[in-house]
């Protein structure tokens, strides 16, 4: 059973508690002895297993310590069945009694004993006394007796309210835990956005606030039932609890396929509705549970799965706890169905992403090197993009970055790459120039969208092997890096004006560069070297000391070394690259 003071003690077996000792009753029943001058006295209580004795004197110490009786008790169930006074002068003359033993078990021949009642006046016992020898017990030891057994029953009736009170605090405080639970699932589930998300926190809330030993969350994929993630499984028998098919013989798919939820407090149980399963079972798990859930999916078959907890000892539930049980899987539930919407939405927005990303242009003299990586959470889409257009004689290369990281901001980089493609094609035109005219589109076309860019001209060199002329533009962006084929890096002088939706009319320069015989330069979003708590120069100097050391490689290892090496993939911005290199 569970020991953990933080989780949900559940009782082992059902019934009503044990009746302990009790000083009073002790004292009355001693004193029922001795103003009749019998030889013990004894208050028994009824059970379910027969009789609790809260009350003695005189008796043998077995039973003053087991409290208990569960045999031999014909007097006092005379008594309660009656509800009447029952006496006995002499058990060895009574046929019934003698017949019985009850003389040689309790040790005493002459028995009186009355009734004790509850709070509602039902007979619920007996005060009794009782002597070795025979003993004529008349009518005034018998009243005696039932005076005091009155004070008995108003012992008995306190007892009772005293328990009840106990048993609605014990309610209440129960009732407080599944709550306190019940909201650090709701709590815990309700941050995650995928599957596996889900699936680390249910095993690590599983654990601390239900004691479990293992946990997964079991869900149908390609025809079979899988663990999401299968680190929490039996480390002697995991795939007994995954990779299921749909129609084993086995508590999992049966859950699924009934909406049954199955309980079973030991591997034995288990066992018993599941022969087939003995020796299929973990030797680290005894008790466990099968939760089902179904998640509905809008253009989908729906999801079905269930949650499975293990134990390492017995795990017996009652139905306040399998209630509790039951709402947590609805949580798990609900989190997989936001994580698939989730999922669907990134699969849209990647997508619209991916056909706005240009394939870039073979151009002669120059090599071409691109990559975009999303956020790490979100939609993993957004207003990052680059763009490369050769045309007019000359090779235009484009950065941006629309404020936001998600569809919207997928669908107005869209928009702005549209427009600039257009003004691209139509004339050579100064880098400056292209940006004051997509920016004065965005104001007119009540777009607004607001973003950075960078516009780079690169015309290539009249003399074979020669330089090339760049000529750049910055819309609130990043400048350019240039990394020679030595290992020199450089960030490009040149201001960066005012970024796009800002303000209509805004001032706008060109700045000019000569791009050496086999040099590399490199337009990039900030998601590149933007990094919470660190410095933009840190950043900067950790990118160039990557380039010196990638400048001999060819462009395609170069940048995605580089943007492995930045560890761009696992940050919550959007990171778009542009290289291009002199050959």
């Amino acid at each position: 059973m569970m020991t953990d003071e933080r989780s949900l003690r559940e009782p082992t077996e059902a019934g009503a508690p044990r009746v302990l000792a009790d000083e009073e009753l002790d004292r009355i029943a001693a004193i029922a002895a001795s103003v009749s001058g019998a030889d013990a006295g004894v208050v028994a209580l009824e059970t379910p297993a027969g009789y609790a004795l809260p009350g003695l004197y005189g008796l043998r110490e077995s039973l003053a310590t087991t409290r208990e009786v569960t045999v031999e008790a014909a007097m006092t169930d005379a008594v309660v069945r009656t509800a009447a006074p029952q006496v006995v002068n002499d058990a060895e003359a009574d046929e019934n009694l003698a017949r019985r033993g009850w003389a040689q078990y309790w040790g005493f021949r002459s028995y009186a004993g009355v009734p004790v009642r509850d709070v509602h006046g039902h007979v619920v016992g007996a005060l009794s006394i009782m002597s070795r020898e025979p003993r004529d017990f008349d009518n005034t030891t018998v009243a005696r007796l039932t005076e005091l057994a009155a004070v008995c029953s108003a012992r008995v009736v306190a007892r009772e309210i005293l328990e009840r009170l106990s048993t609605a605090e014990r309610s209440a405080s129960t009732v407080d835990r599944i709550n306190r639970v019940l909201l650090t699932f709701s709590e815990g589930l309700g941050a995650t956005a995928t599957a596996q998300d889900v699936a680390r926190v249910v095993t690590e809330l599983a654990s601390a606030q239900l004691d479990t030993a293992y946990s997964a969350v079991v869900v149908q994929v390609d025809g079979r039932f899988d663990a999401v993630e299968g680190s929490h499984l039996p480390e002697d028998l995991p795939m007994e609890y995954s990779e299921l098919q749909p129609a084993a013989d086995h508590p999992g798919p049966h859950s699924v396929a009934d909406g049954q939820a199955r309980f079973y407090p030991t591997r034995a149980e288990l066992v018993q509705e599941y022969p087939h399963l003995s020796g299929h079972t973990s030797a680290n798990v005894d008790g466990e549970v099968y939760l089902p859930f179904r998640v509905e999916r809008a253009d989908d078959a729906p999801l079905d799965g269930w949650l499975w907890l293990g134990w390492s000892d017995e795990h017996v539930t009652t139905p306040q706890t399998q209630r509790m049980k039951r709402a947590v899987t609805t949580y798990v539930a609900r989190a997989l169905e936001r994580a698939e919407l989730l999922a669907a939405r990134a699969a849209v927005a990647y997508t619209l992403q991916s056909a706005l990303l240009t394939k870039l242009p073979e151009v002669p003299g120059l090599e071409l090197a691109a990559r975009y990586i999303p956020a790490s959470r979100g939609e993993q889409a957004g207003g990052d993009w680059y763009d490369a257009i050769h045309v007019h004689g000359a090779t235009t290369l484009i950065i941006g970055d629309v404020v936001g990281h998600n569809i919207a901001a997928a669908a107005q980089m869209g928009n702005l790459r549209s427009m600039l493609r257009g003004f691209v094609a139509d004339a050579l035109e100064a880098p400056s120039r292209l940006l004051n005219r997509l920016d004065d589109a965005n104001l007119r076309l009540s777009t607004r969208t607001m973003a950075t860019a960078a516009v780079a001209q690169v015309t290539p060199p009249f003399v074979e092997g020669g330089p090339a002329r760049v000529v750049w533009s910055s819309a609130g962006h990043l400048s350019p890096v240039v990394v020679g084929p030595e290992g020199d890096v450089k960030v490009l002088d040149g201001r960066s004006d005012l970024m796009l939706g800002v303000a209509p009319g805004a001032t706008r320069a060109d700045h000019e560069h000569v791009l050496e015989h086999g040099a590399t330069m490199l337009l990039f979003t900030d998601g590149l070297v933007e990094r919470r708590g660190r410095p933009m120069a840190s950043s900067l100097l950790q990118l160039a000391e990557i380039l010196s050391d990638l400048a001999q490689a060819p462009l395609e290892h170069l940048v995605a070394d580089m943007v492995e090496r930045m560890g761009a993939a696992s940050e919550r911005d959007d990171v778009a690259v542009l290289a291009v290199r002199l050959v």
